[in-house]
C-alpha cells in the first residue's frame, strides 16, 4: 500500500516518529520499503529501506468440547461424530508436534493413526502422549475413549489436552493446554419393603401394607457372589412412610439390601418380604 503524509516540516517529522508498520499476519520473510520526499519544487528525494522479517513461533491452539457427562462402568467417546470432537491445530508447525492427555478419576485411550506414535506414558492409563503430524494426531483424537475408574461417581473427573508444538517452527516450543470437565453418574437401586400381612406371599392382597422406618443397608459385593462378611456396607437408609427406600448415584457393582429386623415395628401373623 501507500502512505502519504503533507504539512509543516516540524509536523509531518512528529508524524512519521510515531509510524509504525505491521505485516500481514504470519508474513515472516523480508520486505523494503520505499521512500519519496518532495517540497514541490526541487526534484523528490527516494530511497529504500530493506527489512529483514523474522519469523515468530505461533503457539498451538486445542478445539475442545464443554463439560461431558458418562455414566459409571461406560466409556466416553470424544469424536466428530458425537459432536464432541477434541482436535488440535498450528498455523506454523513443522514437522510433529505432540498432545498430551491427563485422566482424572479415570483412563484415556487412543487409536493411533499414520505417524502417531506414544512417546510417554501407556494407552489404557491416565497419562499418554502421542507426537506425529497434525493430521495424523487429529484422526488419532477423534474417537479416543475416557473411562471412569472402576467405582467412581462424581463431578472431579476431567480430561486435559495439553499440546506442544515442539518449537519446530524456530524459537522456544510453545504450549496450549485445555481441560474437558466430566461427571461421572451412578446408577440408583430402589425398592418399598412390603409387609406380608396375611403370609401367602403375595404383597399385593394385603391392603398396601408396609413398613415405615424400616433400617435398610446397602452392601458391596467382595468379588464371590455370597452374603457373607467379606462385603462392605456403603449406606443406609430407613424406609419413608410409604415404605420406600433408595440409594442414588451409585457406582457399577453387584449389591445386596438387608433389613434390620430389630427396627420392624411387631405385627400380627405375616412374613417380612
Amino acid at each position: 500500500g501507500v502512505w502519504t503524509a503533507s504539512g509543516a516540516i516540524a509536523d509531518v517529522n512528529v508524524l512519521l516518529a510515531g509510524l509504525t508498520f505491521t505485516p500481514a499476519a504470519n508474513f515472516n520473510s523480508s520486505f523494503s520499503i520505499d521512500t519519496s520526499v518532495s517540497d514541490g519544487v526541487a526534484p523528490a528525494l527516494t530511497g529504500t529501506k530493506v527489512m529483514t522479517g523474522v519469523a515468530v513461533n505461533d503457539a498451538p491452539v486445542n478445539t475442545v468440547p464443554g463439560p461431558q457427562t458418562v455414566a459409571t462402568g461406560a466409556t466416553l467417546v470424544f469424536s466428530v461424530g458425537g459432536g464432541n470432537a477434541i482436535s488440535v491445530a498450528d498455523l506454523d508447525a513443522i514437522g510433529n508436534i505432540q498432545v498430551q492427555l491427563n485422566a482424572t478419576n479415570g483412563t484415556v485411550t487412543v487409536a493411533l493413526f499414520g505417524s502417531a506414535t506414544i512417546t510417554g506414558g501407556a494407552n489404557g492409563s491416565a497419562t499418554v502422549t502421542i507426537q506425529g503430524t497434525q493430521g495424523d494426531l487429529n484422526a488419532t483424537l477423534n474417537g479416543l475413549q475416557f473411562t471412569p475408574a472402576a467405582g467412581y461417581t462424581g463431578v472431579g473427573a476431567a480430561l486435559q489436552v495439553v499440546t506442544n508444538d515442539l518449537g519446530g517452527s524456530g524459537g522456544p516450543a510453545q504450549t496450549d493446554t485445555d481441560t474437558v470437565a466430566i461427571t461421572v453418574t451412578g446408577y440408583d437401586i430402589a425398592g418399598r419393603l412390603h409387609h406380608d400381612v396375611n403370609g401367602d406371599g403375595d404383597v399385593t392382597n394385603d391392603g398396601g401394607a408396609v413398613f415405615a422406618g424400616a433400617g435398610v443397608g446397602l452392601y458391596l459385593d467382595n468379588g464371590n457372589g455370597t452374603i457373607d462378611a467379606g462385603d462392605t456396607l456403603v449406606g443406609t437408609t430407613t424406609t419413608d412412610a410409604s415404605g420406600a427406600y433408595s440409594f442414588t448415584n451409585r457406582a457399577l457393582g453387584t449389591y445386596y439390601v438387608t433389613v434390620d429386623s430389630r427396627t420392624l415395628a411387631p405385627t400380627g401373623p405375616g412374613a417380612y418380604n
